[in-house]
């Protein structure tokens, strides 16, 4: 009984995996993804200009931490698409007076193998990235904002779900190099930037 019951798994995952009846992603097509991430860590160096280094990182999971994103791509060849991405977010802590806002905009590259209704693919992004926050501190507020050119590769799976909508799950790795500023009220203080991007991310396309 468990040996059939086992066949018959395996039978299923082969039948979506093959079938042809869904997932094409031909040329002419175009993809409309809503994204989110689900588990994000930030990590890196800054240096200012006396040369004195701080090391930071940040680990944060769930639905739309630490932002919201929206995508159009284009299949250029079967299989084959370019686009852009916009993500923004905003977090806060009542606790530490702390407020940030995120952005990114990215450009994208991506490549779909197989055919059915399970699409594995890699793909790429170059673009910007950056946070603008405030933070309450005891005798004063402190503004601070930096922004990166962002390089970064990952993969994943697209789930068709229906002929033209698919669940995405995805993961990705990116390197920013850059820079900002911290405004302390009666002095500035200018930074450098290196940090790690790990992101886990969901989406629903719908494609068209």
């Amino acid at each position: 009984m468990r040996a059939r019951t086992l066949s018959c798994i395996a039978a299923l995952i082969l039948s979506l995996s093959t079938s042809t009846a869904w997932a094409q992603i031909d040329r002419g097509d175009r993809q409309l993804r809503l994204s989110t991430s689900v588990l994000h860590y930030l990590g890196g160096t800054v240096e200012d200009d006396d040369g004195d280094e701080e090391d930071f990182d940040n680990l944060v999971f769930g639905l739309g931490q630490p932002s919201l994103g929206i995508g159009l791509a284009f299949v250029v060849v079967d299989g084959l698409s370019v686009g852009f991405e916009v993500a923004m977010g905003y977090h806060w802590s009542d606790e530490a007076d702390i407020s940030v806002f995120a952005f990114e905009l990215l450009g994208t590259v991506e490549y779909a193998f197989l055919d059915g209704r399970i699409r594995p693919y890699v793909d790429g992004v170059l673009g910007m990235t950056g946070e603008a926050g405030e933070a309450e501190l005891l005798w004063y507020t402190e503004d601070s904002w930096w922004v990166a050119f962002q390089v970064g590769a990952g993969g994943g799976v697209h789930f068709f779900v229906a002929d033209a909508v698919s669940l995405d799950l995805g993961v990705l790795f990116s390197l920013g190099v850059g820079g900002g500023e911290i405004d302390l009220g009666d002095f500035d203080v200018d930074f450098s930037v290196l940090a790690f991007d790990f992101d886990m991310n969901f989406g629903v396309s719908g494609w068209f």
